[in-house]
């Protein structure tokens, strides 16, 4: 393989792997409460540029989420994810799994409204 076919493969399965836009529909609270969960158990290990990466992931989905249907809850958790990604860049893991909770009891509110 040649470097730019080698780069080329990556990229698109990078782009396969993490893009909100490439969910279905109806997936992308579910994928926002996935990675809310994982920021949430990286953040609690101190492991808070992991828990970043997967709150900024899940900040994608729940944007995408609230762009699809307005409701509360999805709109508190996502203030909630940004808090989260604040802290998560200042290094302040514990600060970041407790704003990740918060976010993570909205999406599931959402989640159960919907139901």
């Amino acid at each position: 393989m040649t470097r730019s076919t080698v780069i080329l493969a990556l990229g698109l399965a990078f782009a396969l792997n993490s893009s909100p836009t490439l969910v279905a529909e109806d997936d992308h609270l579910a994928e926002a409460i996935r990675h809310t969960k994982q920021a949430i158990d990286q953040d609690r290990q101190d492991r808070a540029d992991v828990g970043l990466t997967h709150a900024e992931s899940a900040l994608a989905h729940a944007e995408v989420a609230a762009k699809q249907r307005y409701n509360l809850y999805i709109d508190e958790g996502v203030t909630q994810l940004r808090m989260a990604i604040a802290q998560g860049i200042h290094r302040n893991a514990q600060l970041a799994a407790d704003h990740a909770t918060e976010a993570l009891a909205n999406f599931k509110e959402a989640k159960k409204a919907e139901e």
